[in-house]
Order: structure tokens, then C-alpha cells, then sequence
């Protein structure tokens, strides 16, 4: 359910004032045309007819695109963002673009902090906090960030949503949602983009945003995955003073890890071994993997903060992943290609054959006669999910969080070590995985399963065939023949039945009357009267037979 209850047709009319301030960006930056082919004169009039014209003259479309998103605020400042981690359905260009919007605002006043805390958790902040810091630590289009103190001294950081922002928000998406739907219906070729999918994606996206209580559970869940890893700092967080619009939990101290200057080729394997354990053995992973959220502690210690954005991986998928890793490691292009076919969801028809090959040229490119630390996995990735999605394969955004997170560790890593083999560095997760799929428990595990399955559908077919056998017996199941079907084909039978019959007594007149020809004297053109007569009846029954049989066809 969407969290707002958007209906875009009547919202669209009652915000025409935003929309129109939408048209006038866009046309400010270059992109009037846009308007004309969506249609929308009808419903800005004022905007129909005024010429094209940018104020951004020498830029590239995807600065102009970016620079609009960043004028026209908070709602598609987040969508160019989480745009920047879709490699499948923009190019890279665009991602680059989109990387730099920045959803920095200017704070909001402290009274109005202190009146969102008290108003969200019913109490005054006194007798929840000792001391707030009057300074925020970081202020975005969403949220405010300050320092604080409970009353036993512990450090905090309250993460405080800022006043009516949902609101603003709601316009901005029925808004997005309404031109998604335009788009599709406008302009067919953009199926395999699904921007309708898109538009519903980010609104499911920014609802998780705007309820704090969904980072709150990701932050539990990633605190019980690593309590037992000591290289690993989660924050605490602090449930019974937090709610949907205020966020309270431990205060991390640390670095960067890209300003880390000693040890950064143990630090870079640390971690990606986080990475790999939250992707091949949680299943559950950090969906943004920027280094701002990858801190060093003074002891040496990674902690992870930010976990507004999280993927996750059924066991299946992580398979799928492990067939694919397995691919590239053994330069197996039917595997691979096997593998993207599968996963990808096909939009249209898909020439296979045509996509294998792609998918060959494509490796040959990248790991023909290269060494593993030169190769950028990161952009072969890419590549890989822009050769599926030009013939027509879309891959699912579950998947694309994963290769975004492996292709952001990459990055990450190199910046640390520009040596690093991100391969050999995930091959023992990957025989590892594969011991344990074909290891006689997961075997025997497996069979116990599909064993269950049988029973389950022994057990239900007599129920289901009785069910049926009533349904039929009390008309409400009836097959498809009624009684005008039913005449045809008996017509039909009766038809064949006869053309045989004809056949036959064709074939008897014929060889009767060759057998005739010894008997009796020659009566007409030189044979025995009962033979040609014989022959005249069986060559007439020959010929009905045929002109049937093409009357039939």
C-alpha cells in the first residue's frame, strides 16, 4: 500500500500550480520540447506555444537533466539519486551526473527541532535528552542531524525529520507518478524501461525513507548479523526514544576510510570480507556503500552508518549470483548469458542467440589477455546489465542494488589499493557456497523437499478432482463445445465417413472392371461393355472423392 494514497488524476489538478512551475524549469533548461510531446498545453495552457530555449547553453543533456532535478528540489533530488544506483536503466553519463546532486538544505531553526521532538514522542526534550547541541551536525532535504547527550552522558546523534516535509513531498510524487503514466502510454518504446515500474519504485523508495522506523529494524537486524564479528560497528539504536519522524541512536567516531593513510591494504580486505558476509551469508546487505558511510575507528574498527537504504537476497538469488561469479571466473559465456537470461525479466521477444554473442564480445573484451587486478569488474558489471537490457531484458532492481554495492566496495577498494583482485577476493565465498549447495545435507534437504511437494499434491488431487467433478455436475464448470460446435463435427465425420465409402467403391468399380477386360467381346473403343461401364463409375466416384476433398481444403 502506498504510504501517501496518491490518486494522481485528481491530485494532478489540485497541484496544476506545481506542475506548472515544473514546465517552466524545464523549459528554462532547455527541454520545452518536452512538454509539447507530452502533451501538457492542455493542462498548463500558459505554457503551450513558448518556444524552447535553455539557460544552460554549452552543457551536456545530463547536466542540463541534473540541473533541473537540483532546482526543482528535495523529491527529485532523491530520484536522481536512486537513478545513480540503477546502471541497468540509465547510462553511465547520466549516473555520473546524478552522483553530484547533493541534498544539502538549509537548516531549520532549533526551536522548530526541539517542537518536532516533542511533538513526535509526546514529552518534553528535557526529559529525554540532557543536552542538544543548537548546531546541527548535518542538515539534507529531509532530515536534520544533531549531536546530544542522554541524561547518563551517553552520546547521541537524533536524527529529526524536518516539519511538513511530507507534504511538500506528496505533490512532487502523484505529480511524477501522473507523468510516468503519460510517458507510457505516449510513447510505447519506453516499455522496456518501465517508467510507470520507475515512478512506483522511488514513491515505495521515499515512503521507507520517510518512516524512520524502517531504518530502526535495519539497524537491529544488521547489530544481531554482526554481533559476533569484533571488526564490526553497527550502531546502537535507541527504539523506545524513537519513532517514524525522529531517529535516536549511538554516535559513531571515526574516519573516513578513504582518509585512512596506514594499513589500507588489510583494511581494504576487512572490508570487503564485511561486504561478502552481508551478501553471501546474511543475505541481507548496505544498499549505499559510499565511503561517507564507511567509518574507521581509532582502533581500527569498520562501523557502517546510514541504513535508510538496504537490499536483500533470497537463497536462490544468491545462487543465481554464485552461477554468474562462477561464469566470469571461468570465462563460461554460455554460463553467463545463461545466467542474465534468467534472472532478467523479458519485456518482448528475445533473440538468444544474438544475446549470447554479445555477451562473448563483451567478455573477450574485458578478460582476454588481461590480468585479474587490471580488469574493472565494477564496469564489466555494467556492461553485462547494458548488453541485457538492449535486448530487451530488464534486470530486477534486487539484483541491481547487489552488483551497485560489489561495483561501490570496487571503487572503494581501489581507491585504497589499486591492485586489488576483486575476484580472487570473492572466490573462497563462492567455492564455499557451492560446497555447501551440493553437500549431503543441502541434498538430502533438497530431496526432503521436492518429496513434500509430491505428497502435498498426492494428497490434494483427490479433494481438487472431486471439487472439479461437482462443479461440473452443478454446471458451473461447462467445456467449450456448445451444440453448433458439437453439429459441425459431426457434419464433418459424416462428410469423411462418406468420402471413404466413395473411395471405396471408386477403388471396387475399377479393379472389377480391369479384372472385366478378359471377359466377353469388346463392345465400345475396344473393351467390354461391363468393364467400361465399370471404369466410367469408378473414374466418376474417383472424381466426387477429389472435388470433395478440395472443397474441404
Amino acid at each position: 500500500m502506498n504510504k501517501f494514497s496518491i490518486n494522481p488524476l485528481a491530485q494532478i489538478w489540485q497541484d496544476a500550480g506545481r506542475l506548472s512551475v515544473i514546465a517552466q524549469v524545464l523549459i528554462r533548461h532547455g527541454f520545452g520540447e518536452v512538454i509539447t510531446k507530452l502533451h501538457l498545453g492542455n493542462i498548463i495552457p500558459r505554457m503551450a506555444g513558448r518556444p524552447a530555449r535553455s539557460l544552460k547553453d554549452g552543457l551536456s543533456t545530463p547536466e542540463r537533466i541534473s540541473a533541473v532535478m537540483q532546482e526543482l528540489g528535495p523529491t527529485f533530488i532523491k530520484l536522481g539519486q536512486i537513478l545513480s544506483t540503477r546502471p541497468d536503466l540509465i547510462p553511465e553519463e547520466y549516473i555520473v551526473e546524478f552522483k553530484k546532486l547533493q541534498s544539502g538544505a538549509a537548516p531549520i531553526p532549533f526551536s522548530e527541532v526541539t517542537q518536532q521532538i516533542e511533538t513526535s514522542l509526546g514529552r518534553p526534550t528535557e526529559s529525554v535528552f540532557g543536552w542538544i547541541d543548537t548546531e546541527p551536525l548535518a542538515s539534507a532535504s529531509i532530515a536534520q542531524v544533531h549531536i546530544a547527550r542522554l541524561p547518563d552522558g551517553t552520546e547521541v546523534v537524533i536524527k529529526v525529520q524536518r516539519p511538513g516535509i511530507q507534504e511538500m513531498l506528496r505533490s512532487d510524487l502523484s505529480i511524477l507518478i501522473f507523468l510516468a503514466r503519460r510517458v507510457a502510454q505516449l510513447f510505447p518504446s519506453t516499455e522496456l524501461f518501465d517508467p510507470v515500474g520507475i515512478a512506483e519504485e522511488f514513491d515505495k523508495a521515499l515512503s521507507n525513507e520517510l518512516d524512520f522506523t524502517v531504518e530502526l529494524r535495519n539497524l537491529q537486524r544488521f547489530k544481531n548479523n554482526f554481533k559476533e564479528n569484533p571488526d564490526v560497528h553497527i550502531p546502537t539504536v535507541y527504539k523506545e526514544i524513537s519513532c517514524k519522524t525522529v531517529l535516536v541512536m549511538e554516535r559513531i567516531q571515526g574516519i573516513k576510510i578513504t582518509d585512512v593513510q596506514t594499513g589500507r591494504k588489510s583494511l581494504v580486505r576487512r572490508l570487503l570480507k564485511v561486504v561478502f558476509e552481508m551478501i553471501y551469508i546474511h543475505g541481507l546487505f548496505h544498499g549505499d556503500l559510499h565511503p561517507g558511510n564507511i567509518l574507521v575507528e581509532s582502533t581500527g574498527r569498520i562501523a557502517l552508518i546510514d541504513f535508510g537504504l538496504v537490499g536483500r537476497l533470497t537463497p536462490r538469488m544468491k545462487e543465481t549470483i554464485t552461477d554468474l561469479l562462477i561464469g566470469l571466473i571461468r570465462i563460461d559465456y554460455d554460463g553467463v548469458a545463461e545466467v542474465l537470461y534468467d534472472l532478467g525479466v523479458k519485456r518482448s521477444t528475445v533473440n538468444y542467440t544474438r544475446f549470447q554473442a554479445d555477451i562473448a564480445q563483451l567478455m573477450d573484451e574485458y578478460l582476454l589477455g588481461a590480468t585479474l587486478a587490471d580488469i574493472e569488474f565494477g564496469q564489466l558489471f555494467q556492461e553485462l546489465m547494458d548488453g541485457a537490457m538492449r535486448h530487451n531484458i530488464a534486470i530486477s532492481p534486487d539484483y541491481t542494488m547487489m552488483f551497485k554495492a560489489l561495483i561501490t566496495a570496487e571503487g572503494v577498494g581501489k581507491q585504497l589499493d589499486p591492485e586489488l583482485d576483486l575476484l580472487h577476493e570473492l572466490e573462497p565465498y563462492v567455492v564455499e557456497l557451492v560446497k555447501q549447495r551440493y553437500s549431503p545435507t543441502a541434498l538430502l534437504k533438497r530431496g526432503v523437499f521436492h518429496v513434500n511437494n509430491l505428497f502435498r499434491l498426492f494428497k490434494q488431487f483427490p479433494i481438487t478432482a472431486r471439487q472439479v467433478l461437482m462443479a461440473v455436475e452443478n454446471g458451473r464448470i461447462q467445456f467449450g463445445l456448445d451444440q453448433s460446435q458439437i453439429d459441425t463435427i459431426i457434419r464433418e465425420q459424416r462428410t469423411e465417413n462418406t468420402r471413404k465409402i466413395t473411395a471405396g467403391l471408386a477403388a471396387a468399380f475399377l479393379l472389377s472392371s480391369t479384372l472385366a477386360l478378359e471377359h466377353g467381346p469388346p463392345q465400345f473403343i475396344g473393351i467390354p461393355s461391363l468393364s467400361f461401364f465399370g471404369y466410367l463409375i469408378g473414374l466418376t466416384l474417383s472424381g466426387l472423392v477429389l472435388l470433395s476433398m478440395m472443397r474441404h481444403r
